[in-house]
């Protein structure tokens, strides 16, 4: 294997949990329906059928973040990390994407901040947290002097609505990171080819 190949196998080893990229997509999608379910109109908002419809997105979300962390463990396996873990994977970092973009503009600065420290922290093989906190910036300035009104509200959906396929694109190229690696780490090495030889 070569030394960028042993180098990328190392870093996705000290990032498995993190690298788990379709728990980004869940998180993508479960934020999209409770955005829908929380801006419905007033009127349109019947308390039982919201309460059942609350219901139906906590469990569609817990059954998604189930269904990749059991397809993580099959297909990978797990490590000292996460073998007591059943949480989704990284959740205490997205919790910032999903303050931000539930929220509003106070937790965006913090979305920026926390996808910069990302990029920065795992130059280059996650470049792409770059978008997250580009996203973040563009949105932080576009707040700056906004009071609660109709345009506040205007600049809310458009920032959960670009921000919801870029979490998705995010997590998507996490997890190609995560597959590509661990095609590499199966190869085998020049020394085993060279033992089985003798």
């Amino acid at each position: 294997m070569e030394r960028t190949g042993l180098s990328l196998v190392s870093f996705v080893a000290s990032r498995y949990r993190e690298l788990q990229g379709l728990g980004r997509v869940v998180d993508a999608l479960s934020l999209l329906l409770l955005w829908s379910l929380l801006t419905m109109e007033p009127v349109n908002r019947r308390p039982l059928w919201f309460a059942g419809a609350m219901v139906v997105w906590a469990s569609l979300t817990l059954w998604g973040v189930a269904r990749v962390g059991g397809y993580y463990r099959q297909r990978f396996g797990r490590t000292a990390s996460t073998a007591d873990s059943t949480g989704s994977p990284g959740s205490a970092g997205v919790l910032f994407v999903w303050m931000s973009m539930v929220f509003g503009a106070f937790f965006i600065p913090l979305l920026a901040i926390y996808a910069a420290h990302v990029t920065w922290r795992d130059w280059p093989y996650r470049a792409h947290w770059v978008l997250l906190a580009l996203q973040g910036t563009v949105f932080t300035v576009a707040y700056a002097g906004l009071h609660p009104g109709a345009l506040f509200a205007e600049r809310h959906s458009q920032f959960v609505l670009t921000g919801v396929p870029i979490l998705a694109f995010v997590g998507l190229l996490d997890h190609r990171l995560l597959v590509r690696a661990m095609h590499r780490a199966a190869e085998p090495t020049p020394d085993a080819e060279r033992a089985d030889t003798i």
